[in-house]
């Protein structure tokens, strides 16, 4: 029978065992106690890294160490290296046709499927309507998620981001993008009502149309951005936040992101530039000027272009340099971008390249200049070491300038995640409820 087993799976019923046994492990390794997140003391030298104080005296190696920790100012800054935890099973994949069921098992949510129990579609008092779901639990804490891009809209996946037995998750996706009408995909969808304002008024209107009093905002990329944006002005409204991939639009995040990095890829760089027509003007990624935003304003006039054949070309060539930028990630979700839906993808990139071609519709580095008024409002801000699209300064610089944030870098993580990063968002998203529950 454990041939028969072993000829099914690729793995024998023992190693699926032990696998089940190193998992739990790594999952207790991936809760982070709130009593060990030491706080209170200043460092004005900025965040210096540090062995944990625990009280079972563990080896640094062992299972159940909790990885550096560090403190920056009065927050908490912690280091998450899953390498560190001898006897856990590598998150690099093997090779072999036991792989897909091993890797169902190490990258398995920790909430199931659950289906919306109330939908709709808001009406913006400008022709936009805006798609939004209500699940989990109808009288948990309200928790809304913003997700990325700009463009990229909801997915199933993001109701089990939290617990549902605790938190009301509300989703929407942002205009024109998801099912919000008009979809981007459509040229006669106007892009000039699409702005960050228009988001973050959309946003309002929802929690006053759902009748929430405060939410717990859970974003991710491009959702951070959004997140501290309607955070930094409607600060009485937010219960608690939870960020992932920090962004803030900056300029230089953006010149990185879309330039910078090529020093990693310079030949898709290349590509992607040369696609624009613009060989001339971006000689190479390691330029400083011109401004990337010119770069990122020819794609935005490509995808207004009436013909779909210029739209679809625009949107694979940019699509697939965002694909270069996370190709590395192993125990993240490489291609995740060009994998998506012709109108999905059309509706990205047309989304995308509108806002970063006008910096997000933000004042440059506003989000981290006013970060103090953040103060009260408790956030956890959780990072991947390998990250090449957005390094950990801005996270680190974030939680410098907001007082009582916590940032959690994660050492075998990009931009797309990895299951410590999933496991570390379960862990915080538990903290944010016990200190919105129970303050002290």
């Amino acid at each position: 029978m454990a041939q028969d087993q072993q000829g099914r799976d690729g793995l024998n019923p023992e190693t699926l065992r032990d696998i089940d046994v190193h998992l739990d492990q790594f999952d207790l390794a991936c809760r982070v106690p709130g009593e060990l997140l030491e706080r209170g003391a200043d460092h004005a030298a900025g965040p210096a890294l540090r062995r944990p104080q625990v009280d079972d005296n563990r080896d640094p190696g062992s299972p159940g160490h909790l990885g550096e920790r560090g403190r920056l100012a009065d927050r908490s800054f912690v280091v998450i290296d899953p390498q560190a935890h001898r006897g856990m099973p590598s998150l690099t994949p093997w090779s072999g046709s036991g792989w897909s069921r091993a890797s169902k098992i190490l990258r398995m949510a920790r909430y199931p499927d659950i289906e919306p129990y109330e939908t709709g579609l808001l009406e913006s008092g400008d022709g936009n309507l805006v798609y939004w779901e209500t699940c989990g639990n109808p009288d948990g804490v309200p928790a809304l998620i913003v997700h990325g891009g700009p463009g990229s809209g909801c997915t199933a996946g993001s109701r089990r981001s939290l617990d549902p037995e605790k938190f009301r998750i509300i989703l929407f996706d942002q205009r024109n993008c998801g099912r919000s009408l008009p979809h981007a995909s459509d040229p006669a969808a106007d892009m000039r009502l699409n702005t960050t304002g228009h988001l973050l008024a959309d946003m309002e209107r929802l929690r006053e149309y759902l009748g929430v009093q405060k939410w717990l905002l859970r974003g991710g990329s491009w959702g951070v951005t959004l997140s501290l944006a309607y955070a930094q002005r409607h600060p009485e409204r937010v219960s608690g936040m939870l960020l992932l991939s920090v962004t803030s639009t900056r300029r230089l995040e953006l010149d990185w992101l879309y330039r910078g990095a090529g020093r990693f890829f310079p030949e898709a760089w290349a590509r992607f530039r040369d696609f624009a027509g613009l060989t001339d003007s971006y000689r190479l990624p390691t330029d400083s000027a011109p401004p990337i935003s010119g770069l990122l304003q020819a794609y935005s006039q490509m995808m207004e272009d009436p013909d779909i054949a210029v739209r679809s070309r625009a949107a694979a060539e940019w699509t697939a340099w965002e694909d270069a930028v996370i190709s590395q990630e192993s125990n993240g979700t490489p291609g995740a971008y060009g994998d998506r839906p012709d109108d999905a993808k059309l509706a990205f990139v047309r989304i995308c390249s509108h806002y970063f071609a006008h910096d997000g519709f933000l004042e440059d580095g506003v989000l981290i200049r006013q970060a103090g008024n953040l103060a009260g409002i408790p956030g956890v801000l959780i990072h991947g070491r390998n990250d090449l699209g957005g390094g950990a300064c801005t996270p680190w610089e974030l939680a410098r300038a907001w007082p009582g944030a916590e940032l959690i870098i994660i050492e075998d993580s990009g931009h797309t995640g990895s299951t410590t990063m999933t496991g570390q968002m379960h862990a915080a998203a538990d903290r944010l409820y016990r200190q919105i529950t129970s303050p002290a």
